[in-house]
């Protein structure tokens, strides 16, 4: 059965009442929920950002899923004391 079957079957048997109470219906309403398609994507992605010092601190930011650049920000880095550059890397 196609999504547009389905529709059809489920709106002829709800308003026309031509439901008979049979297990065709169950089957019926579990295609339809199967033929309704994938999720929507993430509009953002969580990123770690990695000091450039080498000390192994990060912070984790939202970025938006649209942007292809990679993010690089100047930030405080509290193992050395100092603002330093912190670059994207993937989330482990």
């Amino acid at each position: 059965m196609t999504s547009i079957e389905i529709k059809k079957y489920c709106y002829e048997r709800c308003f026309f009442g031509m439901d008979d109470g049979s297990q065709s219906w169950d089957l019926v309403v579990a295609e339809s929920f199967v033929a309704m398609g994938d999720k929507k994507k993430k509009a953002t992605l969580f990123i770690r950002l990695v000091s450039a010092a080498g000390t192994g601190f990060f912070y984790v930011k939202k970025k938006p899923s649209r942007m292809v650049e990679k993010l690089e920000f100047r930030k405080y880095d509290p193992r050395v004391n100092r603002h330093v550059l912190f670059t994207e890397a993937k989330m482990k």
